[in-house]
């Protein structure tokens, strides 16, 4: 309350977890940097920052107990100075953020996305990561690397990590450890049976002969029934897997933890720890495709966080809320874009973030289990200089819908371009533009690039834009809707 004042102002977020994901892995983000996204993240009512702190790439924070583990893993500037948060860093910046609203969250990943160049002296922490294995037999994309799970040092080491991270993210609604896109031969390089190894190799890489794409050597929590071949997780990884995250997040730990959700789904692994941990959705699959998927048990127990990259339409999937989709050529197969397609504003504002096609998911139980969404950028193709120009105005949409929640659409009512109807248009996306064409322009009088979604010209005279639009949109009650 405020003494005098006439007003009675009542405003709450319809979701309390409202995030952006940056990977400062894959490339390095600047203190400096981060201090100015959270100063926009707290202006917007965006509450959480998810820091991807470790991969493949690189490591980007100091560890008091295993000084080394930055500095042979950081990037290193055109000086030769290493590219890393210090304990102060990471302190100063939580203590920044909680001043502004916003929360720190930290992630250092696992079993696989570990650093490549670990697996060198002195530290010997990864497995399988010459560089002719750099193959999508063993990984997502290059560079790949397996934490060493069956090395008790190894875990201790990691372990020793998530402690520090306890006791520096004191904001944090949760530590989270990865988890995700775990291929059959690189989890088996960790492996002590050389005979099993042998084996795994033989059947789930190109390179022993077989494929990491058949069935057998898939994430799955189990074996079909009519199967006679070895499948690889269900009858010998995940038990492996479960360990791992065990040593990582043991059952006494006070603090909540947070994962991938193909940990659960694909791998049937159990997060530690006795506070509620969440399962962060990273993919929507397409309507009838094959999936464990999360139960309504596993509601009841964990937090849900949509972070879906894509949705499903006709004609395959489009962006959702990574931002990073749709820029540039793809970095790997040399295609003429990336792996998504663009994620536009208006799927952010527009489609019902609790949505998904599991049918379990949209259980009374599933759904009053979500407790927000991130959007993400993640650091293979973007960096200080292009982040913020892919983030806003986009974020801004995104927050609005994390806030106020008003009415949404489904990805079934969408067409096949990804367009809600124009009813929909005139009621909810067309006031939105404007706000969203203030936000652009107030950011331009501060001197901060930020993308623009209409010239200029339509956020001085929006009456002659809106006008040309609304021939474009799907007329009627709804957009086609999919069988």
């Amino acid at each position: 309350k405020i003494p005098g004042c006439p007003h009675n102002i009542a405003d709450s977020p319809a979701f309390p977890h409202r995030g952006l994901l940056v990977d400062t892995a894959r490339t390095f983000f600047p203190v400096s940097w981060l201090k100015d996204l959270i100063v926009e993240l707290g202006e917007f009512k965006l509450n959480v920052l998810h820091l991807h702190l470790t991969d493949t790439a690189a490591w980007s924070f100091e560890v008091e107990k295993h000084p080394d583990v930055a500095s042979q893993l950081s990037y290193r500037n055109i000086n030769g100075e290493a590219q890393t948060y210090s304990r102060q860093d990471i302190r100063e910046l939580v203590e920044f953020a909680r001043l502004r609203g916003v929360s720190l969250e930290p992630e250092v990943d696992g079993p696989v996305h570990a650093p490549t160049l670990a697996s060198a002296e002195p530290l010997k922490l990864t497995v399988d990561t010459d560089y002719t294995l750099s193959t999508d037999d063993w990984g997502a994309e290059p560079p790949v690397g397996t934490w060493n799970f069956s090395s008790s040092r190894v875990t201790g080491v990691l372990r020793d990590v998530f402690e520090q991270l306890e006791e520096d993210f004191v904001t944090a609604p949760y530590i989270h450890v990865g988890g995700d896109e775990p291929h059959a031969v690189a989890v088996c390089a960790a492996l002590t049976d050389d005979t099993q190894k042998a084996a795994c190799r033989k059947q789930c890489s190109s390179a022993g002969g077989g494929t990491p794409y058949q069935p057998s050597c898939g994430a799955t929590p189990t074996k079909p029934k009519e199967a006679t071949e070895t499948y690889w997780f269900p009858e010998v990884l995940n038990e492996k897997i479960q360990g791992y995250f065990d040593a990582v997040s043991p059952p006494e730990a006070t603090v909540p933890f947070a994962a991938w959700s193909g940990v659960r789904e694909d791998m049937g692994v159990q997060l530690g720890g006795k506070a509620k941990a969440a399962m962060q959705l990273c993919e929507f699959p397409q309507p009838g495709a094959k999936s464990w998927g999360l139960t309504e048990e596993d509601c009841e127990r964990y937090d849900i966080i949509q972070s879906s990259a894509t949705h499903p339409l006709e004609g395959g999937d489009f962006g959702w809320l990574y931002l990073e989709c749709g820029e540039g050529q793809n970095w790997i197969s040399m295609g003429n874009s990336y792996w998504c397609s663009r994620a536009p504003w208006v799927s952010m504002y527009s489609l019902n973030i609790t949505q998904h096609s599991n049918p379990v998911l949209q259980s009374e139980t599933c759904q009053r289990a979500f407790v927000g969404a991130e959007i993400a950028i993640w650091g293979e193709i973007t960096g200080p200089g292009n982040a913020m120009s892919l983030i806003f105005p986009r974020a801004v949409a995104f927050a609005e819908r994390m806030w106020s929640n008003p009415e949404a659409v489904t990805w079934e009512q969408m067409s096949s371009k990804g367009q809600p109807n124009a009813q929909y248009w005139k009621d909810h996306l067309q006031g939105a533009l404007h706000r969203l064409n203030a936000v652009v322009e107030n950011f331009v009088l501060r001197d901060m690039d930020v993308a623009r979604l209409q010239p200029k010209f339509c956020f001085d005279h929006p009456e002659h834009c809106d006008h040309y639009t609304e021939p474009f949109l799907p007329q009627g009650d709804s957009a086609a809707v999919l069988v």
